[in-house]
């Protein structure tokens, strides 16, 4: 595993127990270091045993919280009662109750907090009882080694928790979105999987009446039986093709399948006038022979575009379909701001995922000259013309 290379990463490395321990280590040695500076008298002994213990503690100040708190508070007192100066003649000390009472504030509840500074205000107020100046001393304790560090762990606490619930509602939102994707593309398979079942449908159908045609005409017209036979073959591979499509979808539900006429390019003017926008239409090419399965992929293509521009609030747009003998290429523009509806851009999930069952691309984004634009290339298979 690689070492943080930073001071602030290989301490967050270390973990918050490992943290605290170093924290309260450091403390004691200071407390050892500067004790002898001072002139402590034949208490000595009892002083830094104090010190030790009060720094010490905070090696558990995310663990048990209070407790640290209480006991801090507890050999404050003992160790004035006893003659000893730890906690009014060191800076370490001092240092740690302030930050004993801060991680108090900043993790505790309101009924710990409450209990945890009164008992240091308690030992604040024993430490001022033996000095000369018991309000000056009073005054002091009581704002740097309570009110000072309680504001600060407070407002840190807050910010902490606001934090915390912006990171939840992030992470919410994440799944959200990545839900409705699935359950666009989903939404989507299941619509596939109708709009081919109407097509092979409709083939079969086909097949059957060019097989019983040319049941009949075999004795009297062969040749015109041999092109019914040779209609069969074609429309058969075209239902071949559309049933490999369809039996790589997983479709879902038992929703009816409608009744209604296939969606076709040759319809774009139902979709102009069903968007509620001005829509301009332009065709380029000749149509070719294309399969009913990719016929109706590009009919929803162009509708899903206007669909997300109209949503978006735009009042025009412009539609180009382009034929070849390659395949058909898809252009809507408009002005409106799709790429800032989030529902638009996963529901085009869904087309590009319909646009890659026949092999064909699809891109959208923001134009450079303004507005949105959709681009879909959808080649012909072999054999059409």
């Amino acid at each position: 595993m690689r070492w943080p290379r930073t001071v602030p990463a290989r301490l967050r490395a270390l973990g918050p127990a490992r943290l605290d321990a170093l924290t309260a280590g450091l403390l004691v040695i200071v407390a050892l270091i500067e004790l002898p500076l001072d002139s402590l008298g034949d208490r000595r002994g009892v002083t830094y045993v104090a010190a030790v213990a009060i720094c010490a503690a905070l090696a558990f100040r995310r663990r048990a919280t209070f407790w640290v708190v209480a006991f801090q508070a507890t050999v404050v007192v003992v160790q004035e009662i006893a003659g000893g100066h730890a906690a009014d003649t060191a800076f370490a000390p001092f240092l740690a109750l302030m930050v004993a009472m801060f991680t108090l504030a900043a993790r505790s509840s309101t009924r710990e907090l409450i209990a945890g500074t009164a008992l240091m205000a308690i030992a604040v107020g024993v430490i001022a009882a033996g000095t000369d100046d018991v309000g000056g001393t009073l005054v002091f304790g009581v704002l740097f080694a309570v009110a000072f560090p309680v504001a600060v762990g407070l407002s840190y606490g807050a910010r902490t928790r606001l934090t915390q619930r912006l990171r939840e509602r992030a992470m919410e939102l994440e799944l959200d979105r990545e839900r409705r994707a699935r359950d666009a593309v989903a939404a989507e398979r299941r619509r596939i999987a109708g709009e081919l079942h109407d097509v092979v449908t409709h083939s079969v159908s086909v097949m059957v009446v060019q097989a019983a045609a040319a049941r009949r005409l075999v004795p009297t017209d062969p040749e015109r039986a041999r092109e019914a036979m040779v209609a069969i073959e074609h429309t058969g591979r075209e239902a071949l093709n559309e049933m490999r499509r369809l039996l790589g979808i997983l479709r879902r539900g038992d929703e009816d399948l409608a009744l209604t006429p296939q969606p076709t390019l040759k319809r774009l003017d139902l979709i102009a006038q069903q968007s509620g926008m001005r829509v301009d239409v332009t065709v380029e090419g000749d149509p070719p022979a294309i399969p009913p399965g990719l016929d109706v992929a590009a009919y929803r293509v162009v509708q899903e575009a206007l669909r997300a521009m109209q949503r978006a609030g735009g009042d025009g747009a412009a539609v180009t379909v382009r034929y070849s003998r390659r395949g058909i290429d898809l252009e809507v523009s408009g002005d409106a701001a799709v790429y800032e509806d989030h529902e638009a851009e996963v529901r085009l999930l869904g087309t590009r995922e319909r646009i890659a069952l026949f092999g064909g691309e699809l891109t959208a984004g923001r134009r450079r000259g303004g507005g949105w634009g959709l681009r879909a290339r959808l080649p012909l298979p072999e054999g059409h013309s």
